[in-house]
């Protein structure tokens, strides 16, 4: 009898067999055991594209190793091995300990099979999770940084006991170890975007001072500087601030104007120092002197405003209300890359690339066949994000999460949202906002 598996191995005529380590080549589709205690990899299944790769499974504590060569870019020549091959399952009265053995080890195929199936399943889940927590939290901090702005100069003690909370939680957040660095955040919101673009300011400049390697104490200050950044906006009528086109003169210098207005506003609440107040009027200088509301220049601008200033930008450049100025934010990294030591510090450019990735959060990637938007980027891996693709569907009708260190990186291209078919860019809501959180937990 041929079950269900065993019809399907036999429908491409392709072996699956077990091999030796040592034996294993780039192309081979493997089975490893599902556990994490037994290799480092993320999914158990999957199809050898690395030597790095070899490399490891070459470590491990295994006799053999499950191939699939139907799976797999190398076709089973002269194999001196045991092959499982479901059609030996075919039972014959003349070889009755034959068709046992052949069966048992189909059986234990397909126990390998489902097994990983499952572990693969569970990986699936547990980054959609991970996704859909990252933008609860992002949610939830934008509304209480509305409550700290609305009652800063009314209510200004309860004001501070919110900003202090929500600082908290970013610092915990982002300084949670073995986590995604940062997550997608694609919810539409209908609260106004100045408080949806200071909570993607403050996790940024968050996370490149911890990058950076400074105390908890200055992290803590400038994410409060970076959530505080955007308070002057509430003086600028949203007709500006808001404007879908390019600003004319007048706008243009109005809008540029509100550091001023916050120094204004925030220096009479008795909880700020002058610096603290100072920074956050400083946070669009440029080293050059291009920068506004004074044109202050190079060490005249204090060092958190630096960071929260260079946050700002890259958020400013992804998320511009005038959709002919957005850029994608691997274009955002390359423009970083050539204004470094002019706009701002070559080490704090470099630093902040080292977190997000060269294709960070909101990137749309081609891979082999395939389309997929970076969704979450993990430490010290700046070529490889996690993919939502947009052209591998499950059985529940969710994207298929892609880890792209699986995957060769000269294989990996970006493209820009305009190559996307139009079909891909409703669906994945492709002209929203790259908001951007860490991992909550």
């Amino acid at each position: 009898m041929i079950d269900y598996l065993s019809s399907k191995i036999c429908n491409s005529l392709m072996p699956v067999v077990h091999l030796k380590p040592g034996d294993l080549k780039i192309g081979h589709y493997i089975h490893l055991p599902p556990s994490s205690k037994v290799h480092p990899f993320f999914f158990s299944s999957f199809r050898i594209k690395k030597h790095k790769q070899l490399q490891i499974i070459h470590q491990l504590s295994l006799d053999l190793v499950l191939v699939d060569f139907r799976l797999s870019k190398i076709k089973p020549n002269n194999l001196n091995v045991n092959v499982i091959n479901p059609v030996t399952c075919i039972a014959t009265e003349s070889n009755a300990i034959e068709d046992e053995a052949a069966t048992g080890a189909a059986d234990e195929l397909k126990f390998d099979i489902q097994s990983a199936y499952k572990e693969d399943l569970k990986s699936q889940l547990d980054w959609w999770n991970i996704i859909q927590d990252a933008n609860r939290g992002f949610e939830n901090n934008v509304v209480l940084l509305q409550d700290v702005y609305c009652k800063i100069t009314v209510e200004s003690k309860k004001a501070i006991q919110y900003l202090n909370e929500l600082t908290n939680v970013i610092l915990d957040h982002s300084k949670l170890d073995g986590n995604f660095n940062f997550v997608l955040c694609t919810a539409e919101l209908s609260i106004d975007v100045i408080f949806q673009n200071a909570i993607n300011v403050a996790v940024l400049s968050c996370k490149l001072a911890i990058q950076l390697g400074l105390n908890s104490k200055e992290c803590f200050l400038i994410t409060q500087i970076a959530l505080l950044s955007n308070y002057g906006l509430f003086w600028v009528p949203q007709t500006i601030r808001n404007k879908r086109v390019k600003l004319n003169q007048s706008e243009n210098n109005f809008l540029k104007m509100h550091p001023a207005y916050a120094k204004k506003k925030l220096q009479v609440v008795n909880s700020f120092t002058p610096k603290f107040v100072h920074s956050i009027s400083q946070v669009h200088e440029k080293l050059d002197g291009s920068g506004y509301p004074y044109g202050t220049k190079g060490s005249k601008i204090t060092s958190h405003a630096r960071i929260v200033g260079l946050a700002t930008y890259y958020n400013s450049l992804c998320n511009s209300s005038t959709s002919a100025q957005r850029l994608s934010p691997h274009l955002v990294i390359l423009k970083l890359v050539k204004e470094a030591g002019t706009h701002y510090s070559k080490k704090h450019i470099g630093q902040l690339i080292h977190i997000l990735g060269i294709y960070p959060t909101g990137t749309i990637l081609k891979y082999h066949e395939h389309i997929g938007q970076s969704y979450m980027t993990l430490p010290d891996r700046i070529k490889n994000p996690f993919l939502v693709s947009f052209t591998d569907i499950q059985s529940n009708f969710k994207s298929r999460i892609i880890d792209t260190g699986l995957i060769d990186s000269v294989h990996i291209n970006p493209i820009n949202t305009e190559d996307v078919d139009k079909e891909y860019v409703t669906k994945f809501r492709l002209r929203n906002r790259y908001n951007i959180y860490c991992t909550t937990g």
